[in-house]
């Protein structure tokens, strides 16, 4: 009976761990087109609905999981 319960518990684990989406930190910098300067302020959302926005370095730092993409958005604002 014992080793049954054991047997059936570690089946449990495996299918849990298999569901279970991986979760991932996804960090980089984005620069201008002449790949030099870096850009502030630039929205990242990842399709799962984490946010992220570049600092004054262009750098980033978001958690998705393995499913999802990423989307940059930039809109210079000129007064």
């Amino acid at each position: 009976m014992k080793c049954c319960f054991k047997i059936l518990l570690s089946f449990f684990c495996c299918l849990f761990f298999m569901c279970a989406k991986s979760q991932l930190t996804i960090t980089g910098t984005i620069y201008d087109s002449t790949k030099t300067l870096p850009v502030k302020d630039v929205l990242v959302k990842s399709s799962g609905g984490t946010t992220a926005v570049t600092d004054s370095n262009g750098r980033y730092t978001i958690v998705a999981t393995d499913k999802d993409s990423l989307l940059f958005i930039y809109q210079k604002i000129i007064f």
